[in-house]
């Protein structure tokens, strides 16, 4: 197994069970949580695409796979979704 496959193997999981963003979890936070059981890179690949350079998660994580950078593209789109949580007015512009 390599970090590619854990990365789909994740997105499998939330994918079949319809997931829809919560509170405090997201499909990044997941994979970033897969990939920290795995080989304790998880903290790496939630920098690398926090900040945006994909081209180091393509390579690092995903193989230079385009089409599971496309299927985490879907899956996250997916997650945001209807039933997905959203921050009231109030929590965004104080009380």
């Amino acid at each position: 197994m390599n970090r590619a496959q854990v990365i789909t193997n994740k997105l499998d999981e939330l994918q079949e069970n319809d997931y829809r963003n919560g509170f405090n979890d997201c499909v990044l936070g997941y994979c970033r949580d897969a990939l920290n059981e795995f080989d304790g890179s998880g903290e790496e690949f939630w920098s690398a695409v926090c900040c945006n350079r994909m081209g180091e998660v393509l390579r690092e994580f995903m193989d230079s796979d385009q089409n599971l950078m496309d299927y985490f593209d879907e899956v996250s789109s997916m997650a945001k979704g209807p039933g997905a949580f959203e921050m009231p007015a109030w929590g965004t512009k104080g009380t």
